[in-house]
């Protein structure tokens, strides 16, 4: 499959909000310990990919082949936040989203290589991605690229959810 990449554009605002939103939504199925969304989560979240649009530390990209979006990224790179070690610049890897169509197919490795292509010309020394325990695909899926388990959080709701 042919794979292409562009960077978003505030034009594609809707489409990233959606998917971010789905994605939560993925990933907050069959979890013992379930978030509570603001009201406001959709418009929220617009509101911050829209911020990280413009930031000179986030890209958020476009998958697509030369007929459809096959899906989104969105990576942000920083300095490491301690002195401990020789480390200086970390990339994150906020989101990676295939569309369900395209899944198995190569799209997220190829969609992985760019990214980290793109983190070697910033001179990131190591990145991160976030998945929750539950979403045992994207457990596979990055351990399938060649990343390893580093850290593991844990939560206790300490106040009962208000229905």
């Amino acid at each position: 499959m042919d794979v292409n990449f562009s960077q978003a554009t505030i034009s594609d605002i809707e489409y990233l909000t959606n998917k971010t939103v789905e994605l939560q939504t993925y990933e907050s199925k069959g979890q013992s310990f379930q978030e509570t969304l603001s009201q406001q989560f959709h418009d929220l979240i617009k509101h911050w990919l829209t911020q990280e649009l413009s930031s000179s530390n986030a890209l958020l990209f476009l998958i697509h082949s030369k007929k459809e979006l096959l899906g989104f990224a969105h990576i942000r790179i920083s300095s490491v936040p301690n002195e401990f070690t020789d480390d200086k610049i970390m990339g994150e890897v906020q989101s990676l989203f295939i569309e369900k169509k395209s899944r198995s197919k190569g799209v997220g490795k190829t969609a992985v290589e760019f990214i980290e292509k793109l983190f070697a010309e910033f001179n990131v020394d190591f990145y991160e991605v976030h998945y929750v325990s539950s979403n045992q695909s994207a457990e596979h899926f990055w351990r399938d690229c060649g990343l390893t388990v580093h850290s593991v959080s844990a939560r206790k709701r300490l106040k009962a959810k208000e229905n």
